[in-house]
């Protein structure tokens, strides 16, 4: 279902914010998510730096975070991020893939990336989602990649769905 390319996923760098930053105004990025578009790359490049170093220190979490590219020609396409409950063997994932890129698999091929690659090298066991509760699209994909309904939280002035799969031990990786 990939449209003629195939994706590499690789970490998040700082300039990374180069590439990313003039695609990441499309207003349609932030229908479901509670952000705003970056004001300079200098602001987006301050985001990656935190995002890079990671977590800090005896908050017993890490924060992983990658860039979804197209393996032909290095266009960005999205990017990942998991923050990992170390002790629990938990993560919370989230990713923003392009507008354009939309609708052609790689939100599904790259989410099943990232589960493999959590539970390989990280030691995962569950993974959760929030997805808001009108992003259709979104809650489609993560009941398809076998997430299922935990819960509904209100945030603000809508309801998140929670969604939860587990990582068995005896599963097939997907990573390539």
């Amino acid at each position: 279902m990939i449209d003629e390319f195939d994706i590499k996923i690789r970490p998040l760098e700082v300039s990374d914010a180069q590439l990313m930053f003039e695609k990441l105004q499309d207003m349609r990025i932030y229908t479901f998510i509670d952000e705003r578009p970056p004001e300079s790359i200098e602001q987006l490049q301050e985001r990656y730096r935190v995002l890079c170093e990671g977590a800090p220190q005896g908050l017993g979490v890490r924060w992983l975070n990658w860039i979804i590219l197209n393996d032909r020609d290095d266009e960005p396409l999205g990017t990942l991020q998991a923050t990992v409950d170390e002790e629990a063997h938990r993560a919370s994932i989230a990713y923003v893939l392009l507008p354009n890129m939309w609708g052609k698999g790689i939100a599904s091929r790259s989410t099943e990336w990232l589960l493999g690659c959590l539970h390989d090298d990280y030691g995962v066991t569950e993974a959760q989602v929030e997805i808001h509760e009108q992003n259709v699209k979104s809650l489609n994909l993560a009941r398809r990649l076998g997430f299922v309904d935990a819960e509904v939280r209100r945030e603000g002035d809508h309801n998140e769905v929670v969604l939860r799969r587990g990582l068995a031990a005896d599963r097939k990786s997907s990573r390539a």
